[in-house]
């Protein structure tokens, strides 16, 4: 009920804005002389992101990028997540961001520089129009495709620290959604594309008023896209013996293997070649999506002094996922109280054996995981002047997202159709699983064993006021010291659960259980803007001089306090020469999500030799800890970056920029690297290895961190797969501490001549440093020597005359060397050509205002990158780097009435 009543008062909040403003749009007069259909400058405020203080053309001694409408057309995109993946500073940047079904990330995540944080999305803040945005249902970490690209002016990203500012979160930057205010009219677009076995298509429109004293703006999107399975790309495989590769396919198949002591026996010819199968051929590299946003913009002048705003989105999505049967595995035994009269061998007197398969030959070689997200979020606010200049602005911000993922799975009370157990009582024909033909098994022991599902919820709240204050303080030889001032009261909650069992009858503690956990956050800010020299006072050398000194205390209801200072300037000693700087220190607050996700228990085999302790054998069982952390600290940055901006009068269309940038992080969240357990004395804490009697060594796995009190995936005990040789703790702490360095460029040329406007641009980033040190104390190790580019670039060349616009655009992801990859030690770069051009028909009759145009993403149908690596969490078998969408060509339709 309670999620309904939230459902209703977002439709509620939506719709007044729709039925109720266009009242008061026809009470005022209607002043603008606007173009029908297009977006005016009136009554417009330029808010700038970085920033509390009004009239900074940009925040001081900061790097910024910006994407105005023209360019969200020029890149054909239909979602903000593919529109950031064109910023070359973006994590994703060349690819095609996708989620996974899992509940950490569920949907993709953009995030600014490289940073090495286990959850996605840290250290970048989202804010749209200024303000937090709500986590996108799983994760407490924004979904940016909930806001309509139809709803966008611009999207400005200020490169560098900023919890001086806006407190936790942007310590690699900060990306705003600007939403469109001046739009006159209506407009319509539709767009279709099509890859090879793919296609995508968006349906949006906008709907905006303007008069004297106010806006409205309605906007929405539609949109979806098929799934792609492995199969679908024939570079995307486990077998990659063609390439030189390795044979990564799997031993759990439709049809079985048997397991004799380390023999595999390969049924039903019993050669020792064991069957293999490619999840690739039944799992999606892309799953099938349909999403609906809404969003809605009200502003209005109510006095002179007095301005009332109110905005708010409903988001609501469906993502299904395709996956590779579960594998299946369990001892089958021919003689005594526990045979099971299916029992096959390979070798004559086996009285027991392992055996290894799926129920695909009856189930289907695909499970389905489905999930859905609604976000929705409504912020009014108050602007009102108080005289001298000053202004304040109180605004309430209240978010909600939730997301629910379905995913088929098999009971694990197959294993004991396989096998009883000492107790159980034995098998007969019509209880016996036969795993050799599995449609001779009893149909309603296979109904009992399909009908099992993992169900996981969780859902996002946040409620958020806001008050500032900003004006000028006295005059200074450059202009007015201007301060701003403000408090903030922040409080988010996140309730999960994670169950398994039949389908609508799924019980918590067979899985990671319920848990919930909220915080509240009380915070002072304050900024000062001293301009030194400026236009009205410039000497030779100071055309300009202007500092920002910043500084703001959070105070967290779970982990104490931090102060975040920061200080910025510019200074031009030349006309169009800018050289800018800043020095700050950032946070990353531990999200929700990963401090109250239920710990649990999940049981499995030893297959990492780096996991298998003295005396020990592969294959044997494990017990591994996950869930979240309770204990976690923020983590801490100083970042510090220096630039010059160059726009001589000599080249009027020229613009260039340098940044280098310099981030240090302390506390970094991360999982404890496995691979160096048994040899790092660092983590000794983090597993352990049970000595003595079976009893004590029982004893000592359930001592290990409370696991004797934490649930156990799929039920059972802690020894349901034999004791485990080794228990392992994964959970994410306050582990590593890193340094990040790198330089950003730009150049643009704007080129004006009698048959067009000619612009050549570049924009790109160039690491210099990725270096990570996890645990803490442990020596510093350079990430870019092992998967990850160090170069990211893309050049373009626009061109428009008339109504004829047209861009070519090359995408550059560097190459990479990697380690402990066999027969490999480079993954080659990803590059593409990409075009676009639209023809905006003539001015006449139904055609006004129509506009076409057709983009072609990846012109020469390139491939992504190869590496020798198997199909895994979040990476696909084959598959270095890049796009696996290939030459993708779509065809959109704007009409503005």
């Amino acid at each position: 009920m309670k999620n309904h009543q939230r459902t209703l008062a977002a439709g509620t909040a939506l719709a007044l804005i729709l039925a109720a403003v266009p009242a008061l749009a026809q009470a005022q007069p209607d002043n603008t002389t606007a173009d029908e259909g297009s977006d005016t400058s009136a009554n417009e405020e330029i808010v700038v992101t970085g920033t509390s203080i009004r009239g900074l053309v940009k925040p001081v001694g900061a790097s910024t990028v910006t994407v105005d409408r023209e360019e969200v057309k020029a890149t054909g995109v239909t979602s903000t997540v593919d529109l950031l993946a064109n910023i070359p500073q973006i994590r994703n940047f060349g690819g095609a961001p996708a989620g996974q079904a899992s509940a950490t990330q569920s949907f993709a995540i953009p995030a600014l520089r490289n940073l090495p944080n286990t959850q996605p999305g840290d250290g970048t803040l989202f804010l749209w129009n200024g303000n937090r945005m709500v986590g996108g249902g799983f994760s407490t970490r924004p979904d940016p495709a909930v806001i309509p690209t139809s709803a966008i002016d611009r999207v400005e990203v200020v490169l560098g620290g900023g919890s001086a500012i806006y407190g936790s979160d942007a310590v690699a930057g900060t990306i705003n959604f600007v939403i469109r205010k001046t739009l006159e009219g209506a407009e319509l677009r539709g767009t279709y594309g099509m890859a090879k076995e793919y296609d995508q298509f968006n349906v949006s429109g906008a709907w905006g008023k303007v008069w004297d004293k106010g806006n409205v703006l309605i906007a929405g999107d539609y949109s979806g896209h098929s799934n792609l399975l492995g199969s679908d790309r024939s570079y995307v495989s486990n077998d990659l013996r063609s390439q030189g590769g390795s044979d990564f396919r799997l031993t759990s198949c439709e049809v079985p293997n048997v397991v004799i002591g380390s023999t595999t026996y390969a049924y039903p010819n019993w050669s020792t070649t064991a069957n293999r199968c490619d999840p690739n051929n039944y799992q999606d590299i892309y799953p099938h999506e349909r999403r609906w946003s809404v969003l809605g913009s009200f502003n209005q002048q109510i006095t002179e002094n007095l301005e009332f705003s109110l905005d708010g989105y409903y988001s609501k999505r469906n993502d299904r996922f395709f996956f590779q049967q579960t594998a299946a595995t369990g001892t089958i035994r021919s003689t005594g109280t526990r045979a099971n009269p299916s029992f096959q061998t390979p070798v004559a007197g086996t009285t027991s054996e392992t055996v290894n398969f799926t129920f695909g030959s009856v189930f289907g070689n695909s499970v389905i995981s489905d999930q859905d997200f609604k976000t929705w979020q409504v912020m009014p606010s108050l602007k009102w002047s108080i005289g001298g200049g000053w202004r304040g602005i109180a605004s309430f911000n209240y978010g909600y997202g939730e997301g629910t993922v379905n995913q088929g799975d098999i009971n694990p009370v197959y294993k004991l159709a396989l096998d009883p157990g000492a107790t159980g009582a034995p098998l007969t024909t019509s209880t016996a699983l036969n795993p050799f033909n599995l449609s001779q098994t009893n149909s309603a022991l296979l109904a009992q064993i399909r009908d099992w599902n993992k169900y996981t919820h969780r859902d996002h709240e946040t409620v958020h006021s806001k008050i500032v204050f900003d004006g000028p303080l006295f005059a200074a030889p450059g202009g007015d010291v201007k301060l701003a001032v403000g408090g903030e009261r922040y409080w988010e909650d996140q309730y999960s659960i994670e169950a398994v069992g039949p389908l609508g009858r799924e019980d918590p503690a067979l899985a990671g259980g319920i848990a919930y956990r909220d915080r509240t956050v009380y915070s002072a800010f304050a900024e000062v803007v001293l301009p030194l020299f400026s236009a009205e006072n410039a000497v030779s050398g100071f055309q300009s001089l202007i500092f920002n000194i910043s500084g703001r205390y959070d105070d967290y209801s779970d982990f104490g306090g931090t102060f975040n200072p920061k200080i910025a300037g510019t200074w031009s000693p030349l006309e169009g020469v800018a050289l800018r700087g800043s020095y700050g220190t950032a946070f990353v607050a531990p999200s929700l999500n990963s401090m109250a996700k239920p710990p649990s228990v999940v049981l499995s085999s030893t297959t990492s030799t780096a996991l298998i302790p003295a005396g020990g054998s592969s294959n044997l069982p494990m017990a591994t800890i996950q869930g979240g952390n309770p204990g976690l600290k923020p983590e801490t940055a100083r970042t510090f970056d220096i630039g010059l901006d160059l726009t001589p009068s000599f080249a009027p269309g020229l613009k260039a920029s340098v940044t280098y940038y310099w981030i240090s992080m302390k506390n970094v969240v991360a999982g404890p690297n496995t691979s160096q357990f048994l040899t790092t004395p660092a983590y000794a804490g983090y597993y352990v290895i049970p000595t003595g009697t079976d009893a004590q060594k029982l004893a000592q796995i359930n001592a290990f961190h409370g696991l004797g009190s934490l649930p156990i995936e799929g039920g059972g005990s802690v020894d349901r797969l034999g004791i485990p040789q080794i228990v392992v703790d994964s959970r994410t702490a306050n582990l590593g501490e890193s340094r990040i360095s790198g330089i950003d460029y730009s150049v643009q040329y704007r080129i004006d001549t009698s048959f067009g406007t000619f612009t050549p641009a570049i924009a790109g980033t160039h690491g210099i440093k990725l270096d990570l040190s996890n645990p803490s104390g442990a020596p510093f190790v350079n990430q870019f020597l092992n998967g990850n580019p160090r170069d990211t670039f893309t050049a373009s060349l626009n061109y428009s005359i008339g109504p004829v616009k047209a861009r070519v655009a090359w995408d550059y992801l560097g190459g990479y060397p990697v380690l402990g990859v066999t027969s490999q030690t480079y993954v080659e770069s990803f590059q593409t050509v990409n075009l676009y051009a639209s023809y905006q028909l003539p001015k006449e009759g139904i055609l006004e205002g129509t506009t076409i145009s057709l983009n072609v993403d990846n012109l020469f149908d390139e491939k992504p990158s190869y590496i020798n690596r198997a199909t895994g969490t979040g990476q696909i078998g084959g598959v270095g780097q890049g796009s696996f969408i290939g030459r993708f060509v779509s065809v959109s339709l704007e009409k503005k009435f």
